[in-house]
């Protein structure tokens, strides 16, 4: 139930572009109504690729009990970014939960993301690595899972905007030597052939 003393809330891009920030003063109305919902009366929350477009979505739920509503709320801008999903599986073909994927880029360096499932109390994290990378480009990727078995490859320019399956290693694999990579102010190619 909506409490009458609950404020609306506007959720906008954060200024450091990572995540979503509450805006303070409401901007004028009908600029962005559709990202618009009563704060208070939210149970648990989803951050997903709704929409398999590579801009991340929010899921939010509006109480606990059944036949409660769902709000969404797409993300409508930066559509010319590029953007990169890492999918490692378990030998099972499963979520690969408690994985760490590095991805390497050509020019921000290293970027680290743990596949986990729960973020909070009603609160989920789908099990990919999503990486918003701007105007960079990924160049490689190396992926551990929780037993200490590693896999890296190079990715192709053709493969960034898409979702990118990582198999569990084989016994017989091999990783592939890093691609060469154009460091980012403030990085140096390293002996391994990342930037750091």
């Amino acid at each position: 139930m909506v409490q009458p003393s609950c404020p609306s809330a506007v959720l906008s891009p954060s200024h450091s572009g990572r995540g979503l920030a509450q805006v303070r003063s409401p901007p004028p109305v009908g600029l962005l109504a559709d990202g618009q919902t009563e704060i208070c009366a939210v149970a648990g929350g989803v951050v997903t690729d709704f929409d398999g477009d590579g801009m991340l979505d929010l899921i939010l739920s509006h109480g606990e009990s059944m036949a409660q509503p769902l709000s969404v709320f797409r993300g409508n801008q930066g559509f010319s970014n590029n953007w990169l999903r890492v999918v490692p599986r378990t030998r099972f073909g499963a979520f690969a939960r408690g994985a760490k994927v590095v991805l390497y880029t050509k020019k921000s360096g290293a970027h680290l993301r743990i596949i986990d499932g729960g973020s909070g109390y009603l609160c989920e994290m789908e099990p990919v690595a999503h990486f918003g990378l701007g105007k960079d480009e990924a160049s490689s990727v190396e992926v551990t899972w929780p037993d200490g078995k590693m896999a890296s490859r190079n990715v192709a320019s053709s493969e960034m905007n898409s979702v990118l399956e990582i198999p569990y290693p084989r016994d017989d694999d091999r990783p592939q030597n890093p691609a060469n990579l154009e460091c980012g102010q403030g990085f140096s190619q390293q002996e391994n052939g990342h930037c750091a």
